[in-house]
């Protein structure tokens, strides 16, 4: 056969409601003619004639405005004038900030990473994942292959346990057990949406763009039969209590089962079993300060995947001072590098994934994986707001959203989500993604930085 290279096919899928920009450009009615200079200089379409009357000028499109400032420097009149747009100042949290909201929105529309015209004006650090940055010093060498030939770049991942070393007889068979391994095309996977907007119609979306992707959906596995047969092998049923004898159907044709761990998590793990030997399990329990003893736990009982889930925030779960991912992460896959059980276990990391570079710095700091449930919701133009206790009044009605144009929003961000990846491989001289899995060297933390250039001269000064 042939080589196919793995591509996702992203189409322009227009929002459904207005996007809420950060600038508001506001025209003066009775200053301006009509004369259209603001139209012609402005590049990202602002401005444009009405439709119905080519004469006048309609209302600016404010979410497409980049604060160039070029039509109220062209315009004659002075007519326009540009201010802060409180409504979009508003949305979203701390970490879950309006930046991110819109950049996802951008990405589900068109497919891409925005590009900003008027350029990067924050500090270079920040908490959390900006506080990290990759290496990337291939990009500055040209003749060599690294930025180039970006079509035999290889996103796809292994899922699953690996044995440490090989033994073999006298005679040169194999006698070490080989485990099951399932490779997905993208180091992304999709997690549990919150329970508010949890239905049939979500879990259709969900596991068409699984499907779609060639990656893995994670379904309740009372909800497995929402999903059509050919997207089956694409769903991971979630167990989380009694197991029905509806559920056997699910549990017997899945690749892979998780099981939240708990009080029953030994008897549940005892019940998967048996329906299905040779599946795959995945053990999901919450990033808390003692997460790499439990994932060495884990080992020791042949469990093939570690599913650690932080909160919205990235942070741990049931802490005092709960750390970021970004530390526990590190912490956990060094430990286990320590103790030479790297490849006993996969680990999948949920919770904070919020931009793409967020996808290349879990997998540098030790992750096979990462699994979304917020982005996802985002590029259903989400604004993150408290009111999804209550979808009834949810301002998108995102339970409503056609399931075509939900599916295309969502591949559209893992498309622009992968480039990014392809760009931050290509720059290292990486080819495959597996390679970048713990790859510290190529990564540069804030701290460690700060210590490295400030602390001797402060202790210099201190002598």
């Amino acid at each position: 056969m042939p080589y196919e290279r793995y591509h996702i096919p992203t189409t322009p899928a227009p929002p459904r409601h207005t996007v809420i920009g950060k600038f508001k450009v506001i025209r003066d009615a009775e200053l301006c003619t009509n004369c259209g200079k603001c139209a012609e200089v402005c590049i990202y379409e602002v401005h444009r004639r009405k439709k119905e009357d080519s004469r006048s000028m309609a209302e600016p499109l404010s979410h497409l405005c980049r604060n160039c400032f070029r039509c109220m420097q062209k315009c004659p009149t002075h007519a326009l004038t540009m201010t802060m747009n409180p409504e979009y100042s508003s949305l979203g949290d701390d970490y879950w900030e309006p930046h991110r909201l819109w950049t996802i929105w951008y990405e589900a529309e068109n497919g891409r990473i925005p590009v900003f015209g008027a350029g990067y004006r924050g500090p270079f650090g920040g908490p959390w994942f900006d506080a990290m940055w990759t290496d990337m010093s291939e990009i500055v060498r040209p003749t060599r292959d690294g930025i180039h030939g970006r079509e035999y770049i290889s996103t796809a991942v292994d899922i699953g346990r690996k044995p440490p070393f090989l033994e073999f007889d006298p005679e040169g068979h194999l006698r070490s057990e080989l485990s099951q391994v399932l490779e997905i095309q993208l180091p992304i996977i999709f997690d549990l949406l919150p329970l508010e907007i949890v239905g049939e119609r979500m879990t259709s979306i969900m596991s068409r763009v699984a499907a779609w992707l060639g990656t893995l959906c994670i379904v309740p596995v009372e909800r497995s039969d929402e999903v059509i047969a050919s997207e089956k092998t694409n769903i991971v049923p979630l167990v989380r209590g009694r197991i029905r004898e509806a559920d056997f159907d699910a549990l017997q044709s899945a690749c892979i089962v998780e099981i939240e761990k708990g009080d029953r998590f030994d008897a549940l793990l005892e019940e998967v079993r048996k329906i299905n030997p040779s599946v795959l399990i995945s053990a999901r329990l919450p990033l808390t300060p003692g997460i790499s003893e439990e994932v060495i736990s884990l080992c020791d009982a042949k469990i093939d995947v570690a599913h650690i889930c932080a909160n919205h925030w990235g942070l741990e779960q049931n802490a005092d001072n709960p750390r970021h991912l970004r530390y526990a992460l590190r912490e956990l896959h060094e430990s286990l590098v320590d103790r030479a059980m790297r490849d006993e276990l996969s680990f999948i990391v949920s919770g904070g994934i919020a931009a793409a570079e967020h996808v290349a710095k879990s997998l540098l700091l030790g992750a096979d994986a990462v699994a979304i449930d917020r982005a996802a919701m985002v590029a259903l133009e989400c604004r993150h707001c408290p009111r999804c206790t209550a979808p009834q009044i949810c301002p998108v009605e995102i339970t409503r959203a056609d399931p075509g144009w939900a599916v295309q929003r969502i591949v559209n961000v893992m498309g622009a989500w992968r480039d990014q990846l392809l760009e931050v491989m290509g720059a290292m001289g990486i080819r495959d993604v597996r390679r970048l899995r713990g790859e510290l060297g190529r990564a540069m933390f804030l701290e460690e930085l700060e210590d490295e250039i400030f602390l001797p001269m402060f202790e210099e000064s201190a002598k």
